[in-house]
C-alpha cells in the first residue's frame, strides 16, 4: 500500500518532469533562427567592446557571437537571438578514436 506521503512525492517528481518537458519543447519548437535584433545586438556589442578593452586579444574571434546559453542545437545570444549550431563539436577531440592505435600491441619489452 502506498502512503499519502509517497503519493505526494511521486506527484512532485512527475510535476517536475512535465515542467522540464514543456521547457524543452519551448526551445526545440521551430522558433529558430529567431532574430530579435540584427546581430550583434546592443548587449553583445557592449560585451565585445568590454572584451576588447580588458581581455588578451591573442584568441581570434571569427564572428561576433556572445552566447548566453544553449540547449541541444539551439544557441541563444546575449540579446535573445536564436541560432542553430552547425559548429557543435567541430573542434572536439576524440581521444582513442582508433583503439588499436592507442594501446601497445605487446606488453613485453623487446630490447
Amino acid at each position: 500500500m502506498v502512503t499519502d506521503d509517497e503519493l505526494d512525492e511521486m506527484a512532485a517528481i512527475l510535476d517536475g518532469a512535465i515542467e522540464a518537458a514543456f521547457r524543452w519543447r519551448e526551445v526545440t519548437m521551430r522558433d529558430y533562427p529567431k532574430l530579435v535584433c540584427p546581430p550583434p545586438g546592443p548587449k553583445a556589442r557592449a560585451i565585445i567592446e568590454r572584451d576588447a578593452r580588458t581581455m588578451s586579444q591573442n584568441y581570434r574571434k571569427d564572428y561576433p557571437l556572445v552566447v548566453d546559453h544553449a540547449k541541444g542545437p539551439v544557441v541563444v545570444d546575449a540579446d535573445g537571438n536564436r541560432y542553430l549550431d552547425f559548429a557543435a563539436g567541430r573542434c572536439s577531440a576524440r581521444p582513442r578514436a582508433c583503439s588499436t592505435c592507442a594501446r601497445p600491441t605487446s606488453t613485453t619489452r623487446t630490447s
